[in-house]
Order: C-alpha cells, then structure tokens, then sequence
C-alpha cells in the first residue's frame, strides 16, 4: 500500500501515530523518512516482480474502490466479492474485522470507504 506522503505525515502527526525513528515534531524530517520508506517498498516490489508483489495506491483505494479491490482480487486470484466494498459491516462482528485497541479508528474505517471526493488536490509519483 502506498500513500501519498503528505497526507500519511498530517495523519500521522495529527492523530500521534508513532512509528519509530520519527519525529512527530517534525514535518521534514516525517516526510523525508516516509519518502525513503517507500522507495525501499517500491525497489522491492520491483525486485520480485510484478507477479509477486502489486502496489496498491491508498488514494486510488479509497477514489475507486470498487476497480482497485478488483484488482486486488485478482492478483491474489480471488473471486470477486461484493462484501469487499462494506468491510464496515463487519467491524466488531464475530469472525469480522478487528481493529487495532492502540489506534484509534479513522472515520474511514467506521465508515463505508467509497465517498464522494471533488477533485484530487495531489498527483503520487513514485
């Protein structure tokens, strides 16, 4: 999965995600360990190949949902499932989603992932 860095480092910081080695008072120093994190990702991807390793956008997951998981689905040769699109109904559920009890959960996860959004204010390149 990989993330526009901007919008990872202001979720990071905003919501106090720590992850090690980062300075959360820092939005360089964030954005430039992000951005060598996922260069690492991607080399590595390159690396085994595209028959082993599919790199996800997050932004393209949560505009397109239903062609990005589709992808998904096939790369892991799955079958298509409409359940896919409504992971919420299934958070809390027994033999369902659980969340992690250190992280609180975003609206994102409470709620269905496909919204509208106006217009992307960012391009990803990697």
């Amino acid at each position: 999965m990989i993330r526009d860095g901007r919008a990872a480092v202001h979720s990071m910081i905003s919501r106090k995600v720590t992850i090690a080695g980062f300075d959360l008072g820092s939005y360089r120093d964030c954005l430039g360990k992000w951005s060598r994190a996922v260069e690492v990702m991607v080399t590595q991807c390159e690396r085994v190949g595209e028959a082993r390793c599919l790199a996800v956008r997050y932004e393209a997951l949560v505009l397109r949902p239903r062609d990005t998981l589709s992808t998904v689905l096939r790369f892991l040769q799955l079958p298509w499932d409409e359940a896919v699109l409504h992971h919420e109904d299934a958070i809390g559920q027994p033999g369902g989603v659980a969340l992690s009890r250190q992280d609180t959960p975003t609206r994102t996860q409470q709620d269905h992932l496909s919204f509208p959004c106006p217009t992307p204010t960012f391009s990803l390149s990697v």
